[in-house]
């Protein structure tokens, strides 16, 4: 409870930037493990999409800690682990390649986010 408490303190840049770093580290640990691009890209916004789907579930179970939950962990973490850019260059990569492969990560992407998002609200509904 101390730390919370503490953590409230805390202006939300500082909580932001936190968050960021610890995102930024697991998007370029992705990146280092998966060879191709739009694999990482793909891996890490279905990953986002589940977490933040766990953080809206656990929202409406816990009150009072939203503000640091949604700096760090939504604003910070998942936001600079995600890439909105990075889906869209690849999928214009891939279009541009005359790849078959870009509707297939398209659909992935959209239908893999809405659906990881549901499951993650429904994971964080009951933790």
């Amino acid at each position: 409870m101390r730390a919370m408490a503490l953590l409230r303190r805390l202006p939300r840049a500082v909580l932001v930037f936190a968050g960021a770093a610890v995102g930024t580290a697991g998007r370029v640990a992705v990146a280092v493990v998966v060879s191709h691009p739009a694999v990482g890209t793909l891996l890490v916004n279905l990953a986002g999409s589940v977490g933040l789907g766990v953080l809206v579930g656990l929202r409406r179970r816990r009150r009072g800690r939203e503000a640091v939950v949604v700096s760090f962990a939504a604003i910070g973490v998942l936001g600079a682990f995600t890439t909105f850019g990075g889906f869209v260059r690849d999928l214009a990569a891939l279009a541009a390649e005359g790849s078959p492969w870009g509707v297939g990560y398209l659909g992935a992407s959209l239908v893999g986010g809405l659906v990881g998002a549901a499951v993650g609200r429904r994971l964080g509904a009951v933790t």
